[in-house]
């Protein structure tokens, strides 16, 4: 969270406009050299730890690739490589429609795998 969301959220719990907020020198330098350092790099995640992640098969995400409905790019013309943005939009689309898609159904998933079919 940055400074300016940090303030803006401090600012929104005050009750009214007259209200004010005390905030000691340390705490406002703490804010200031916390927004000063530089966000270290995210780095993109591999079809192995997105597998892991999504407790799918490798195979799995690498068909999510190919097919388009997860974005990725491939490393040196070889390995897969997906930014952690890309992936979360991915799970919230695929949240969303299995929400619409599955009102009214039965999850028999758990069944199928005491004994079931």
């Amino acid at each position: 969270m940055t400074l300016a969301e940090r303030l803006r959220r401090l600012a929104s719990a005050l009750p009214s406009d007259a209200s004010a907020v005390t905030i000691t020198r340390a705490d406002l330098i703490s804010l200031l050299e916390e927004e000063a350092r530089p966000a270290a790099p995210c780095r993109d995640l591999t079809v192995e730890e997105i597998a892991e992640e999504t407790g799918r098969a490798p195979s799995t995400v690498r068909g999510w690739l190919l097919s388009g409905v997860l974005r990725g790019y491939k490393l040196n013309g070889r390995d897969w490589r997906v930014p952690r943005p890309a992936l979360r939009q991915y799970l919230s689309a695929h949240a969303e429609a299995n929400r619409a898609g599955n009102e009214g159904e039965v999850d028999i998933t758990d069944w199928r795998r005491i004994g079931g079919v």
